[in-house]
């Protein structure tokens, strides 16, 4: 749908950082490649060369955290943890446990996609 591809991502690491303080510098290359990856989802999306660059940084920061948050402790298909000891007891539930690439409401909406369409249908007969 978008144009040509972008040259560079939408989003540098230092944009990712500021918005990702707990960034390692050992996730660096992984947050790198991500943040390409994520820059190209969004051009298929939309017609990028129109919109806000600021826009289009705050997308790929936004779904590239949700991704790196995932983590590589998490188990494949476990959205959730339960644990007990003696009177103590907690759970956890994953937002995300497969690392997939998603982008919110918000963010379609930001890119001015899925924005829906109505439909009309008139379930009577048609009169002769």
């Amino acid at each position: 749908m978008g144009a040509k591809a972008p040259e560079h991502p939408f989003a540098t690491l230092d944009d990712l950082k500021a918005l990702y303080p707990a960034l390692e510098d050992s996730e660096r290359e992984r947050a790198q490649s991500l943040l390409s990856l994520v820059t190209a989802a969004v051009a298929s999306l939309c017609d990028w060369a129109d919109k806000d660059p600021a826009v289009l940084k705050l997308v790929v920061c936004q779904a590239t955290i949700r991704v790196l948050q995932a983590g590589e402790e998490t188990p494949i298909g476990v959205t959730s943890q339960s644990w007990m000891a003696s009177q103590f007891q907690g759970s956890t539930s994953y937002a995300n446990p497969t690392g997939d690439i998603y982008f919110t409401t918000f963010e379609k909406n930001l890119l001015g996609v899925d924005e829906g369409d109505v439909l009309y249908a008139n379930p009577l007969p048609k009169e002769p």
